[in-house]
């Protein structure tokens, strides 16, 4: 902290995640950050302002039918393909045994268009990186793939 101007030293209570580091170099050097990015920027929170809700986004899980998993302040989403939305409420529930989802459809709604959003940024990183011909979710590079990411300097 003593290297950021005004910032102050301590402890998050909420996560944070190595992709912040990026957006956050580059807003401490007065630099923006490129577009499309992941990540956001931990400067607010550095300078003392109170954190804005974040998005955080795990998946696939692990068991049964690909199902994701979407976190906002105390909401957490599951849903999947196919397979009904369950939503929890951390705070009041930590163990998700009790399904809101249906009692609290606005926050549902809210939770999958972020992560509608989220899922079309990081396709779009991963074009810009890859090139246009990259299928969304694919695992594998092809050989072209693999050359633009050496020339970019992420692979050897």
């Amino acid at each position: 902290p003593e290297e950021v101007p005004h910032a102050q030293a301590g402890v998050f209570e909420e996560p944070v995640l190595l992709q912040d580091l990026f957006p956050t170099l580059l807003e401490a050097l007065g630099l923006d950050a490129p577009t499309p990015h992941q990540g956001q920027s931990l400067l607010p929170r550095l300078e003392g302002r109170p954190p804005v809700p974040r998005l955080q986004l795990y998946g696939p899980l692990l068991y049964g039918a690909p199902r994701w998993a979407a976190r906002k302040g105390p909401w957490k989403l599951i849903h999947g393909d196919g397979t009904a939305a369950e939503l929890y409420h951390l705070g009041a529930d930590p163990s998700e045994r009790h399904d809101l989802s249906t009692s609290r459809p606005e926050i549902v709604q809210s939770l999958l268009a972020l992560d509608r959003r989220r899922r079309q940024t990081a396709t779009d990183l991963r074009r810009s990186l890859l090139g246009a011909e990259a299928p969304p979710s694919s695992s594998r590079l092809t050989w072209k793939q693999l050359e633009r990411l050496r020339s970019l300097g992420y692979a050897r």
